[in-house]
């Protein structure tokens, strides 16, 4: 509808999509994410789609220790597939390549992290939609 020139109501709501990532952040994410906000959980590509699907990321958060190949595939297909801007983070092992560069990927975090930057980096990305706690 977008598209076609049909007003569409904005949604601020900010969605997170957290795709193979640990408990520890998981759990880190539920607590600074306001209450209007969504989070949702995948363990693997097939629940990341159907999550994507039914409710639109607005930043998705990759860890990379699923498959570099998978964690591609997903954030391009979740990206190819939305008609809004989605922010896509890798989270990856210290020695591995950046996923940056010619890719979907708007930023990288080598384990181990704080968790908190990884907070800051998305309120960042996502421009600031609902605010994040500190």
């Amino acid at each position: 509808m977008k598209d076609h020139g049909y007003p569409l109501e904005e949604d601020d709501t900010l969605r997170v999509l957290l795709v193979g990532c640990g408990v520890m952040l998981h759990a880190r994410m539920q607590e600074c994410l306001p209450r209007e906000s969504e989070l949702h959980i995948a363990h693997d590509v097939f629940a990341a789609g159907m999550l994507a699907v039914a409710h639109p990321p607005t930043c998705v958060v990759i860890d990379c220790a699923i498959g570099r190949e998978q964690a591609l595939h997903i954030a391009k297909s979740i990206v190819d597939r939305s008609l809004d801007d989605i922010v896509c983070i890798a989270l990856l092992e210290r020695e591995e390549r950046s996923l940056k560069a010619n890719t979907v990927f708007a930023d990288n975090f080598r384990k181990p992290f704080d968790p908190d930057l990884l907070i800051e980096r998305i309120q960042t990305l996502t421009g600031g939609r609902n605010s994040l706690c500190a």
